[in-house]
């Protein structure tokens, strides 16, 4: 993700796997909504704005579109599971599609660098693709951390089409002090830049793109007469607490400034709390759709509504309890402990799950982690190598273990 809540290394959450190794929760969510009835169909289509294709994933429907924006590194793929349940709820639209250099979609090749992610852009092709979707009309939004500047752009250059929004621990432009960005700008020295160009393009991009963007989402503000249901997670994921802080503040702000904003903390769930906590965001995508639509059978999506909180939470404990007796709950809680800048807690939690686990590359290779923040090198490189050893596969043990070799 490059949006302003994420440091260096979580602007790479979704696409380094070894960072991955701490969302593993939130990936085995991302699939406990149960299906209630037969898989409604998608249309998968490519369309042409302009000599390039952008890609969308329809789910047709009555009712006012709903629209999804995903956060910077994440194509339109992470809504699958929900824009399915959520369609047979609501019988609605449901729209996804990716950024440009996302999924499918291709680069406008007439825009130098720096400009092929920058928000203005973006924000014009997705309309022009609605438009000939035949849904550019109205529709409601939800959208996730960076896409969250673009639900700032598109009520602004687009205001009487977006009928309502649902923020999921969404980026504001608020949050990008003068001192925020002074402290990116130190991060993102110019091998932070090839680094990321190296694993993602598209996220390259949007990280040139960024500042620029954000400067012209702060020339702007959220209508105060326009329905905004914001989702926040109590646990972000930034490595210093005062950031932590000043992000949920700026929400507690944000939602407190008007009547028609309604804000929720999604306790115990991190940046990713859809898939932490699935119900929560499909409730608020309900809750919102049945506010802003007209000749609905509300009843209707009430009952099926139920059903699926019944289907889902029940689901939600069952994998809940298999999680907290697994090698992955102790993980992320050495994680939680190493991201809070306590290393000697986290190792001993990883040693832990040596104990427990000791067949498991992962474990070994997070305990490396650990003894490297601790700077115990020698050490972090004999884990590396049991992990190696283990999985001969683990890219990321193979890359350390030759940093530690060149030191």
């Amino acid at each position: 993700m490059i949006d302003g809540i994420s440091p260096i290394k979580y602007l790479l959450a979704f696409i380094k796997i070894k960072a991955m190794k701490s969302t593993k929760l939130y990936m085995i969510l991302l699939f406990l909504p149960v299906t209630l009835f037969l898989n409604a169909q998608d249309i998968d289509t490519l369309l042409d704005i302009g000599g390039y294709d952008k890609h969308f994933v329809i789910w047709e429907g009555e009712g006012i579109p709903i629209l999804f924006e995903s956060g910077g590194g994440n194509d339109a793929s992470i809504w699958k599971e929900l824009a399915i349940d959520l369609h047979q709820i609501t019988g609605a639209p449901i729209i996804t599609h990716d950024r440009s250099g996302y999924g499918s979609s291709e680069y406008n090749p007439r825009l130098k660098e720096d400009k092929k992610a920058l928000i203005s852009y973006g924000a014009e092709e997705l309309i022009m693709g609605m438009e000939k979707l035949g849904y550019g009309k109205e529709f409601m939004l939800v959208a996730h951390s960076y896409g969250g500047l673009y639900a700032s752009y598109l009520v602004n250059v687009f205001p009487d089409r977006v009928k309502g929004i649902v923020l999921i621990d969404a980026s504001l432009a608020s949050f990008y002090t003068d001192e925020y960005n002074k402290q990116l700008d130190v991060e993102r020295s110019p091998e932070w830049f090839l680094d990321i160009k190296s694993k993602s393009k598209p996220l390259y991009y949007e990280c040139l793109a960024n500042r620029e963007s954000i400067e012209i989402v702060q020339k702007m503000t959220f209508p105060s007469a326009l329905t905004i249901i914001d989702l926040v997670a109590e646990n972000p994921p930034f490595a210093r607490a005062e950031d932590n802080e000043r992000w949920k503040s700026e929400h507690l702000k944000f939602y407190n400034t008007s009547e028609k904003r309604i804000g929720v903390m999604a306790y115990n769930c991190g940046h990713y709390l859809h898939f932490d906590q699935p119900a929560i965001a499909m409730n608020a995508i309900v809750k919102l759709f049945c506010e802003v639509s007209s000749d609905i059978d509300i009843n209707k999506i009430m009952s099926l509504s139920m059903d699926y909180n019944m289907k889902s939470i029940n689901e939600y404990r069952k994998e809940e309890y298999a999680f907290w007796h697994s090698e992955r709950a102790i993980n992320a809680w050495g994680y939680e402990h190493l991201n809070a800048g306590n290393p000697h807690e986290a190792i001993k939690l990883f040693e832990l799950n040596t104990l427990l686990f000791p067949t498991s590359a992962n474990v070994w290779d997070s305990l490396a982690e650990g003894l490297l923040k601790e700077g115990h090198d020698h050490k972090a490189r004999r884990m590396y190598e049991k992990s190696l050893k283990l999985d001969p596969s683990n890219e990321n043990a193979n890359t350390q273990i030759g940093k530690l070799i060149n030191q």
